[in-house]
């Protein structure tokens, strides 16, 4: 499902960023000031988390997030993402739903550095090595991220940022009540598409 998933957002990427590679005069305008208000965005990153190595095995983590937007004034926006996690291991899903406040910095035509941070909540479901049991945790998160956009056309950005999110989940084991915070540092590659 993932697969397909970025398969199809690669596939409309690169459909939507070729039909805007002819040059006219209106490309020597900076690129930053066609972001105005009133105008919707989707896109998606992915984050790649960290390497682990369990039992001889080494399981890559990351996180696959679509996102849809609106800027409400210039380069100012919400939005909402749903964050998912993947790892080869395969015996954990976790996900979040984020509301989230992304502010661009143009900092030369095609170029800008951005602050995206938001609030949310979590899920985490995962399989005991020891028991086999599932246990299911639930909870607040809070994340932030800083990075660098570009313009690659009129309307399509890619974003390269360092992520930071901290989610503090309860899981219900019968009458006892367990609490962990968790927090991830992530490299982050990603993309906009303004409609």
């Amino acid at each position: 499902m993932i697969k397909n998933f970025l398969l199809s957002a690669l596939l409309l990427f690169c459909a939507h960023a070729g039909a805007q590679t002819k040059t006219t005069s209106i490309d020597i305008l900076p690129r930053w000031s066609s972001i105005a208000e009133n105008r919707f965005f989707v896109g998606g990153h992915f984050d790649f988390n960290a390497v682990t190595v369990t039992k001889g095995k080494y399981i890559l983590a990351g996180r696959v997030a679509p996102n849809v937007g609106y800027f409400v004034i210039r380069n100012l926006a919400v939005g909402y993402r749903s964050d998912w996690d993947v790892a080869s291991s395969g015996d954990a899903l976790d996900f979040r739903n984020v509301l989230y406040v992304h502010y661009n910095q143009p900092i030369a035509n095609r170029h800008a550095v951005f602050v995206n941070a938001g609030g949310g909540f979590g899920y985490r479901s995962n399989i005991s090595i020891v028991t086999r049991e599932r246990t299911i945790s639930t909870g607040p998160i809070l994340g932030a991220r800083l990075g660098w956009a570009y313009f690659m056309t009129q309307s399509a950005i890619l974003e390269l940022a360092v992520n930071m999110d901290q989610s503090t989940l309860n899981t219900d084991f019968g009458p006892v009540v367990s609490n962990s915070t968790t927090t991830k540092y992530a490299l982050t590659v990603g993309f906009q598409i303004l409609l």
